[in-house]
């Protein structure tokens, strides 16, 4: 065995935490930062949500961006 692996769910467009939103490619520039700190912090993998069910149900989120997941970690590779 070569030890304990770590993986984290990285974000997928939507921002709770965001009130006044943000562009798309500022949500996308988020999430890839997010991905490329948790690979320098030793992460092993990194999973995102295969359904687009996140953001939709609620009434007040559903104007903010949602990215598809295959999509979305296909462009991370680079």
């Amino acid at each position: 065995m070569s030890g304990t692996k770590f993986g984290f769910v990285m974000p997928q467009g939507w921002r709770w935490l965001d009130p006044n939103g943000c562009s798309p490619v500022e949500q996308y520039c988020f999430v890839k930062d997010i991905v490329n700190s948790a690979e320098h912090l030793g992460y092993d993998t990194a999973y995102s949500f295969d359904h687009l069910m996140g953001g939709a149900n609620y009434k007040w989120n559903r104007k903010k961006n949602f990215f598809e997941c295959f999509v979305l970690l296909s462009s991370l590779l680079n």
